[in-house]
């Protein structure tokens, strides 16, 4: 193997089995450029990867005895340097024994699989000792996977070591995507900062193998053999330790899958839960709200300073339950097609007001930018939280960049976001140069009512709520942090062309409530308390109510009633039967019924998205007197029926 970068006081480094295979040293080749050692049809391909800064490639190059020798090229650039390493070409047989000790399958942790498997490798190897070091979620340094036979000392010197051109056998390994061999540590410059830590565990060569990720190629870490005296491997000694390595990405593949399969069974348990304790309160406080309007009506002097404290409470109430419900995808949205570019600029002026002047805001824009299909409230809700949150994690000040970017989605990309569908996606990337999190943070960081604040600071249901939301417009979330490097929050939505129709509802302006009505009104709403409300209030106001419990004594009242049913209003989702059939079997009796439709949350019944099909009017949960009052005055006026 040989390094080599485009410093020109840079020597190119050696291993000795290079010098043995290709007969020559440092100083011979760094005589003459690179590319003049490599084969003239080899030589374009190369100079453009190393023009690129990154990418592979196979050339070859000239030994000292003029022969031509087949290399797989690897080019990075690091900390300015684009470096790139030759390694010589062999193919590998893959060992078919099953080895024992084997490696136990069923309910065990990824740390008993990567133990089991350093096993494996040893009782393949007699006399050599194996590790394996794992990348951080970053991708900049590895942890300490498993090397039972390793001390701890030496342990503790590589954990959190930064992977690099030459960072010792697994360090340059996971940086290359390439196995590296050292024969002798103590000759060879990849351990030059390293020797102290080799010495106290008595070795003397580590070859070592990445391991990479069989979807994407992505390199998770490394895994390496150890002798205790200088020497070369042989064939096997590498086809086992390749073996391994692939094994070991399997399991860590696995490992992953299944977290992320547990956290959105989690998340979406949870979210059906936060529903259906929204849906169940947005009820009663309809009715706490209905009915204190009706009292602040009646009320004299000091009384109304009361009924005022709890409507307040009310809408305070009211205003928790609709960050629930946007948790649990289960918001009633108006979407149409935007610039995430524009949505982010319109709301900037705003943004600087709530996160103060010591935190500067840059904007970075694809001119190019598609748009999404989206509630523009939403939009503006998910910058806001993720804002919030930057600014939380900055109390003294920082960088705050949000930047869009068109985003095609593979396969096998998406497959490592449980969340995700291959294909054309809008990205909204939100970075901050704060305190950043742990991996235990960032695993919680979208639970409601999970926070980091000090008590009475925040309800944890900020980000929650841009999970949900996200999730409600058919995108997802990938969070990158480490603690010491900030934040990165980027969301993925859907991407639509520009001409894509909107998709909102009819929206019910307000209407004068002293207006008196005539007509005959059907309600349908199996919660007695917010049903005798309903009632009484469209009573009141001059219209003639017939009202049931549930569907059946609905649709017979309606069948029992001499005269034309003018309009339903009944709640989305009821025990037997949901709104929209109900309003069929209504129909059928009554062709030209109107409808209006209310609910603590838009279910499944009207649509499995929470969106309401162009001209349906819908009354959300929960609603004041003049809300009520107005949307059926309008429906009335202005919806026409079928």
């Amino acid at each position: 193997m040989m390094l080599w970068s485009n410093e020109p006081d840079d020597a190119p480094r050696l291993n000795p089995a290079f010098t043995a295979e290709f007969g020559l040293t440092s100083e011979d080749l760094a005589r003459q450029r690179l590319l003049d050692w490599v084969h003239p049809d080899d030589t374009e391909a190369l100079e453009r990867t190393l023009t690129a800064g990154s990418g592979g490639v196979r050339a070859r190059l000239r030994t000292a005895r003029d022969e031509w020798i087949s290399l797989d090229w690897s080019v990075r650039t690091h900390e300015g340097r684009v470096a790139v390493c030759g390694r010589a070409t062999r193919a590998s047989e893959v060992v078919s024994r099953s080895p024992e000790p084997r490696v136990r399958h069923g309910d065990v942790t990824l740390a008993e699989t990567l133990a089991a498997m350093v096993r494996v490798v040893e009782w393949r190897a007699p006399g050599l000792r194996c590790s394996i070091l794992l990348i951080d979620s970053a991708g900049e340094s590895v942890t300490v996977g498993a090397a039972p036979s390793l001390p701890d000392e030496y342990n503790a010197a590589v954990q959190g070591l930064r992977i690099g051109p030459t960072v010792g056998s697994c360090g340059t390994a996971a940086f290359w995507n390439m196995p590296v061999v050292v024969e002798d540590i103590n000759e060879d410059p990849l351990w030059k900062d390293l020797r102290s830590a080799a010495a106290i565990a008595g070795v003397a060569a580590c070859w070592s193998v990445p391991i990479t990720a069989t979807t994407g190629g992505d390199v998770l870490g490394a895994m390496a053999l150890y002798d205790d005296k200088p020497s070369a491997p042989t064939q096997q000694q590498m086809d086992v330790l390749e073996l391994a390595a692939r094994m070991v990405g399997l399991a860590i593949e696995r490992d992953g899958l299944e977290g992320q399969l547990r956290h959105a069974m989690k998340m979406d348990a949870v979210g059906q839960l936060a529903g259906g304790i929204a849906h169940d309160f947005n009820n009663l406080l309809t009715i706490i709200q209905g009915n204190t309007q009706i009292l602040e009506r009646r009320a004299l002097g000091a009384g109304r300073t009361q009924i005022e404290r709890i409507r307040g409470a009310t809408r305070r109430a009211a205003r928790l339950t609709s960050q629930l419900l946007a948790f649990s995808r289960k918001q009633v949205i108006q979407p149409r097609a935007l610039d995430l570019g524009d949505a982010v600029v319109a709301i900037t002026d705003l943004l600087r007001k709530v996160i103060g002047e010591d935190i500067r805001i840059r904007i970075e824009r694809d001119p190019s930018l598609g748009c999404v299909m989206a509630d523009p409230g939403q939009v503006d809700q998910v910058v806001v939280n993720l804002a919030m949150n930057a600014r939380d994690a900055m109390p003294t000040g920082g960088d705050l960049t949000f930047a869009t970017r068109n985003v095609e989605l593979s396969a096998a990309a998406a497959a490592a976001h449980p969340d995700a569908h291959p294909g054309r996606y809008v990205a909204l990337a939100v970075s901050d140069t704060g305190e950043g999190m742990t991996p235990a943070i960032t695993a919680r960081i979208f639970d409601p009512y999970f926070t980091t604040k000090a008590e009475g600071k925040g309800n944890g249901l900020g980000l929650a709520t841009t999970y949900g939301i996200v999730r409600q417009n058919e995108g997802f979330v990938h969070v990158q942090s480490a603690r010491g490097r900030g934040s990165c929050f980027t969301v993925y939505l859907p991407r639509v062309a520009r001409d894509t129709p909107d998709a909102s509802r009819v929206g019910i302006p307000v209407a004068d409530v002293t207006e008196r009505g005539t007509e005959t009104i059907l309600v349908a709403e199996d919660e007695e308390p917010l049903r005798d409300l309903v009632t009484d209030l469209l009573t009141e106001q001059g219209y003639h109510v017939l009202d049931g419990a549930n569907p059946d004594a609905v649709v017979a009242a309606a069948d029992a009633h001499e005269g034309g049913i003018d309009m339903l209003v009944t709640d989305v989702v009821m025990p037997e039967q949901n709104g929209p059939e109900l309003l069929q079997r209504v129909r059928a009796l009554y062709p030209n019924c109107r409808v209006l439709f209310m609910s603590g949350y838009a279910g499944d019944a009207i649509s499995q998205l929470g969106v309401l099909d162009r001209g349906v009017a819908f009354l959300q949960k929960p609603f004041s007197v003049e809300e009520l009052l107005s949307s059926v005055r309008e429906t009335l006026d202005a919806q026409p029926a079928g």
